[in-house]
């Protein structure tokens, strides 16, 4: 597959995109212009990196393909209303389990960050924004590839313009997966007492991967 661009036209997902890596969530809707998803409980990406006891997770829900184009960009746009600790979405580029990322958003301590996790050689690195992002505001990111080279940029003015994010590397010679992703590490349990999902976290209105003009940054 080459590049293209989706927004969910007629309320179905084309059939070059499929569910990658974890299962299709329980909760998917699909209208033009959207694709709404509440994310299944113990869902999650991370490697090894902090956590004690030993987190290893590598079953998140990821809507993509296989890239095998050396130079692209990944682009979305979705609303996010988590509830829950540890929601998150965006897109997600990897090879297996020890090699892989993921941008977007994620709801800690209350509140929506901008964030993103890079696995190399089995473990994994988190860096999130200073400010939390605005409320009510739909998340534009683009993630870039460049061979092993992933460049990440958002917009919260609707694209009009985006911020440089991270530049980072993963050892990515050949095909890639990529998509755009939503987890929900949380157990039931571990929700929290009278902590209930508000149903749609995520609502992606369009998913495109297109070829790697230039960046909006100057870095």
């Amino acid at each position: 597959m080459s590049f293209f661009s989706c927004n969910f036209e007629g309320g179905k997902i084309p059939d070059f995109l499929s569910w990658k890596i974890g299962e299709k969530p329980d909760g998917v809707k699909v209208q033009t212009g959207s694709l709404q998803i509440e994310p299944n409980y113990k869902t999650d990406f991370w490697r090894n990196t902090y956590y004690e006891p030993l987190l290893q997770a590598y079953n998140g829900h990821v809507l993509g393909l296989e890239m095998s184009e050396q130079n692209f960009v990944a682009e979305t746009r979705f609303a996010f209303n988590a509830s829950i600790k540890f929601d998150h979405a965006g897109i997600f580029i990897g090879v297996d389990h020890t090699t892989w990322l993921k941008a977007g958003v994620e709801l800690v301590d209350g509140k929506t960050w901008q964030s993103v996790v890079v696995t190399r050689n089995d473990y994994s690195d988190w860096s999130k924004a200073r400010l939390p992002w605005p409320d009510n505001t739909d998340i534009c990111l683009k993630v870039y590839r460049q061979g092993c080279s992933y460049v990440i940029e958002v917009s919260d003015n609707d694209g009009k313009s985006y911020d440089f994010v991270r530049i980072a590397h993963m050892p990515t010679t050949g095909p890639v997966t990529a998509g755009i992703m939503c987890c929900r590490p949380s157990s039931v349990e571990g929700a929290g007492a009278g902590i209930a999902p508000k149903g749609v976290c995520v609502d992606f209105k369009y998913f495109n991967i297109l070829e790697n003009k230039g960046y909006d940054h100057s870095a």
